[in-house]
């Protein structure tokens, strides 16, 4: 009478280490105009690659990524825009001249910290 406990606690551990069933992502539905006026084709949809000599178009790139990682990409756009729209909020502006100055902050704290002979062993190094 013992064996049927053990053999069903078996039977739904061994279950319960299976690895979940991986779906297809689903395919975005055709579609559905209706009776609007159908838009033109978007003046992007310039080929990206080519597979097997076939070429493929951005709009079939962009189509399987949203059916594939739809969320993902949304949460980062969102988290782009959130970020972009707090930068114009506070006034930081990436301008050349400000990324230049920035830089040079760096390589003159990096050249006090390191010492001249290092520094320039450095560029040499990296053929600056």
């Amino acid at each position: 009478m013992r064996i049927v406990p053990i053999v069903s606690a078996l039977v739904f551990f061994s279950g319960c280490g299976a690895p979940p069933l991986r779906e297809e992502p689903a395919k975005p539905p055709p579609p559905n105009h209706g009776d609007a006026i159908p838009e033109p084709p978007p003046p992007q949809d310039d080929i990206v690659a080519f597979i097997d000599k076939e070429p493929v178009r951005l709009r079939e790139v962009v189509d399987h990524s949203m059916a594939s990682r739809g969320k993902e990409l949304i949460d980062k756009y969102i988290l782009w825009k959130l970020r972009r729209d707090r930068l114009e909020e506070l006034g930081i502006r990436n301008t050349p001249d400000e990324l230049r100055r920035r830089a040079e902050v760096m390589v003159s704290a990096y050249r006090k910290s390191a010492g001249e002979e290092k520094f320039k062993k450095d560029l040499a190094a990296r053929k600056l």
